[in-house]
């Protein structure tokens, strides 16, 4: 669909300490479909939804928490190191 795809770099994090080595996550705003019937099946999704960034679900890492909140808000690029992973209930 034409459109779709990466708008802004928003975020940049780095964590040393990942399970498999050293990952550096990059972050984007992205322009895309709004339709859920519409999003690519594979074997790692079971279920798509739209979420309100207060309404996120639980279980929910803080890391996985500020990755969305750097792609949906408005702001210069975030860059942070990441030392542990928090899971919010």
């Amino acid at each position: 669909m034409a459109g779709d795809g990466p708008v802004q770099r928003t975020g940049l994090l780095v964590h040393h300490t990942y399970d498999f080595g050293p990952m550096v996550h990059f972050v984007f705003r992205c322009r895309g479909r709004d339709r859920l019937d519409q999003v690519a099946a594979s074997m790692e999704v079971s279920d798509a939804r739209f979420w309100l960034l207060g309404d996120l679900p639980t279980p929910i890492s803080d890391f996985t928490e500020r990755r969305i909140r750097d792609a949906v808000l408005e702001g210069p690029v975030h860059v942070e190191r990441v030392a542990s992973r928090q899971w919010r209930d």
